[in-house]
């Protein structure tokens, strides 16, 4: 009787421990997802607000948020959509449980605004 007591507690604690570790990465690659989609989300917001003219070129993206997401870059690509259109795709990449993950926004951006 006692070992099947024993058995019964060593499996019920591997359970809440398997449980609590699956818990904890779910979590974390939720968080690191939200991070990467608000620092995409604001970058796509902040070039919407620029006049047609002021779209800054294709390159990095520097924000101090990207600190939240171990290897975290961002990058901004600017493309003629047409004579009075630009499409403007934003990209953010970060390192997960030794595989690349990444969130890509885009937006086409007009003289009268974006759409």
């Amino acid at each position: 009787m006692e070992v099947l007591v024993s058995i019964f507690v060593l499996a019920s604690t591997l359970a809440i421990y398997t449980t609590a570790s699956m818990t904890t990465r779910v979590t974390r690659h939720a968080k690191y997802q939200d991070a990467a989609l608000r620092i995409a989300e604001s970058e796509i917001e902040n070039l919407r607000s620029l006049s047609f003219g002021s779209l800054p070129a294709s390159g990095q993206i520097v924000s101090t948020e990207l600190d939240a997401l171990p290897g975290g870059t961002g990058t901004r690509t600017i493309t003629e959509y047409n004579t009075e259109t630009k499409q403007a795709n934003v990209n953010i990449s970060w390192q997960e449980a030794n595989a690349p993950r990444s969130i890509e926004l885009d937006t086409l951006i007009t003289e009268t605004g974006g759409l």
